[in-house]
């Protein structure tokens, strides 16, 4: 499916995304404010986002981990702005006031 990223003043939304194992996504990540990158280190992923563009990144999830995506514009993720992919068989729930902001297909 589509998972629709805004990066914007050190914060990605939704910030955890759900996948299973095999499924594959594509991410548009628009940035509302000033450029951004999303990097996703274990992917060897850094691509930037320019100050009110949008880029789509697919990504398929070939295992179970916990993948982290970052803004590498210096001060950025110092700042907070950074997110997980979250590859997992287990169905995910969000308990009340807390949890998962979803944005992930196929849960």
């Amino acid at each position: 499916g589509v998972v629709r990223v805004e990066a914007k003043t050190f914060r990605y939304s939704p910030n955890d995304v759900l996948l299973r194992p095999g499924e594959s996504a594509v991410f548009e990540i628009t940035s509302m404010d000033v450029g951004h990158t999303f990097t996703i280190d274990d992917l060897g992923l850094d691509s930037e986002i320019a100050a009110g563009q949008t880029i789509t990144v697919k990504l398929t999830a070939t295992e179970e981990k916990t993948y982290t995506f970052y803004c590498a514009v210096p001060g950025h993720r110092e700042q907070g702005m950074e997110g997980v992919v979250i590859v997992s068989r287990e169905r995910r729930t969000t308990s009340p006031g807390g949890g998962s902001s979803g944005g992930g297909g196929g849960y």
